[in-house]
């Protein structure tokens, strides 16, 4: 069965769950769908968060998100460094997916999860 390429053959995992009183924030700061970032170049995202008076972070995450990554045309998985205030990041997991079939805009994209 033709699924375009991507068939979801990777579900998702329940990392935590609970109640939450009060709310929660998600915030993508600076950041937007950029053009080409070349091996070297840098992309620097800012984030601003607000928290309320008296407020307790119960859990944080960072997602990297990227997507087109290809060397000429063939598509690839990234080689990329992170930091937050300075101090460089380990992804706690890794996903990536590619179309996988055609010849053209056959790119991975994917995400890395801190915490």
């Amino acid at each position: 069965m033709l699924h375009n390429g991507y068939v979801g053959d990777n579900p998702l995992e329940t990392y935590a769950h609970g109640m939450v009183k009060g709310n929660v924030i998600y915030d993508y700061g600076n950041s937007s769908y950029s053009s080409k970032v070349f091996s070297g170049d840098t992309y620097g995202v800012s984030h601003s968060l607000e928290l309320p008076e008296g407020a307790t972070v119960k859990f944080a995450r960072l997602y990297n998100f990227w997507t087109w990554s290809a060397t000429d045309t063939t598509g690839v998985i990234p080689s990329m460094s992170l930091q937050f205030e300075g101090s460089p990041l380990t992804p706690e997991a890794e996903y990536e997916d590619q179309k996988g079939w055609g010849s053209q805009y056959d790119y991975r994209q994917g995400l890395g999860l801190m915490t």
